[in-house]
């Protein structure tokens, strides 16, 4: 019997597109059968266009990496860039790149060194561009902010690859800069999009649903099926994260809601109350509760919300947001006083919350000083954000402790809020974040959300005047 040559089998093997035989003999990797189907559709083009999705640490990266190195064997002239939001980003595909080729000798067969012989490895693998002796080579980019850096690359007649990762991070604008990128010969060309779903305002959302694309979603099923991940380990992630990290992370799907949004407007929708559709929350016993955002100097608005809560159930209200662009410290404290005043016999219980931060100091005293000079029972509440939580293990400050008790309200559907404009869109606006600490923390958006810190205080709890200060009950 004749047995076939190295040259005969390797022919047979490019004949069958068997890549897991090419990263075996090449890198001595064995691929599971979706990084197989990945690296396939890189090495031999089938598709120009890749939109790809998988379970965080599936191995999507380490694929692209291998189909990228077997490109770069069985082809010549091509480019191939990396581009990510951040250059460390940018880098792990590259890093990635690197480790393959100082162990393939078929890759360093056609490096096309620079330096001295006992390091070229060593420094090869950490260059940003790198050629290659068969006039292959890869530039590794980054796409921060609007990516002007990009302009003036293309991938030229020939044609080549671009590689985007965590496509959902980069700008619309930037992405415009990516797809020039392309070259005179597009069709040449091929983009792969490799990223974790964290939003839909993004062009990997709108190319995930156009069919001229291959799209490919792995979640941790796949996973768990190729022995990627075990399910002890995906049972643990389900304890720990949100629903939203969980899906995004591991089931690869779009959220509603941006991954950073601190509310999920579909809830925030079914909370407003307007004449077409008014909401059946109890409020048998009430208390009434007034809250009040101060402006500084005029720059921003002051906002006074005024409504209820069910001493029972705790379930809230707002029933009347005024607002204006000057405000006068004694003015706002007496249009909160009548407030009291006029209201002072309907309820066992008034609830005064008002920002005590800057100018708001002034109005909380003279309105505390009005209570006690005329007997009232209003309890006055200090509210500031920038206070110590009760709980600091999660928490950065008052601020993000209350506006996430605030989300729970709206996810439990036990608030309802007029149907207003600027509150909405201030709601929509804000988002949250991680400090150093892995503390929770709250993103303003540029303009002070005057609305949506008044709705805060509206729902603060109880935090009494005692004299000397403020104490939290």
């Amino acid at each position: 019997m004749i047995l076939p040559t190295e040259k005969e089998i390797l022919k047979k093997a490019l004949t069958e597109k068997n890549v897991r035989f090419l990263a075996q003999l090449y890198f001595n990797v064995i691929l599971t059968p979706l990084q197989q189907l990945i690296v396939r559709k890189i090495v031999f083009e089938e598709h120009r266009r890749l939109n790809i999705s998988a379970m965080t640490r599936f191995g999507k990266s380490f694929a692209v990496a291998i189909g990228i190195s077997l490109f770069i064997i069985l082809n010549k002239n091509r480019k191939i860039y990396f581009i990510a939001p951040q250059i460390e980003q940018s880098m792990i595909l590259r890093d990635y790149l690197g480790g393959l080729i100082s162990i393939c000798p078929a890759m360093i067969d056609i490096l096309e060194l620079t330096a001295q012989k006992e390091e070229r490895l060593t420094v090869q693998k950490s260059r940003a561009h790198q050629t290659f002796k068969n006039g292959c080579e890869y530039r590794v980019f980054t796409a921060h902010d609007e990516a002007d850096s990009l302009m003036g690359h293309g991938l030229g007649n020939e044609g080549g690859i671009i590689i985007v990762d965590e496509a959902c991070k980069i700008k619309n604008e930037a992405y415009t800069k990516i797809l020039r990128m392309l070259g005179d010969n597009p069709e040449k060309s091929t983009l792969i999009e490799l990223y974790n779903p964290w939003t839909k305002d993004c062009k990997a959302y709108d190319h995930s649903l156009d069919p001229d694309f291959f799209h490919l979603r792995i979640t941790w099923e796949d996973a768990l099926r190729e022995g990627r991940t075990t399910q002890e380990f995906i049972d643990k992630q389900r304890t720990e994260l949100t629903k939203l990290e969980f899906d995004i992370l591991y089931e690869s799907k779009f959220p509603d809601q941006a991954q950073d949004a601190l509310f999920d407007m579909s809830k925030v929708e079914l909370c407003i109350q307007d004449k077409d559709r008014p909401r059946t929350l109890d409020f048998s016993s009430p208390w009434l509760i007034i809250s009040c955002d101060v402006a500084d100097k005029g720059i921003d608005k002051t906002v006074i919300m005024v409504g209820k809560q069910n001493k029972e159930t705790r379930n809230y209200i707002v029933n009347e947001i005024y607002s204006e662009d000057i405000s006068e410290n004694t003015h706002i404290a007496g249009k909160i006083n009548s407030l009291i005043l006029q209201n002072r016999f309907n309820y066992e219980k008034i609830i005064v919350c008002i920002d005590r931060i800057g100018v708001g100091v002034g109005v909380l005293s003279m309105v505390n000083e009005f209570v006690k000079q005329n007997y009232l029972s209003a309890q006055i509440v200090g509210c500031h954000f920038g206070e110590t939580p009760q709980d600091t293990n999660r928490f950065s400050n008052k601020k993000a402790e209350k506006y996430f008790k605030l989300k729970d309200l709206f996810e439990k559907n036990m608030i309802s809020i007029p149907k207003h404009k600027t509150l909405l869109k201030e709601l929509t606006s804000m988002s949250w974040g991680l400090n150093s600490r892995s503390r929770i923390t709250i993103i303003d958006p540029d303009k002070s959300p005057d609305f949506a810190d008044a709705l805060c205080y509206f729902t603060w709890g109880e935090d009494v005047y005692s004299g000397g200060g403020y104490i939290s009950v």
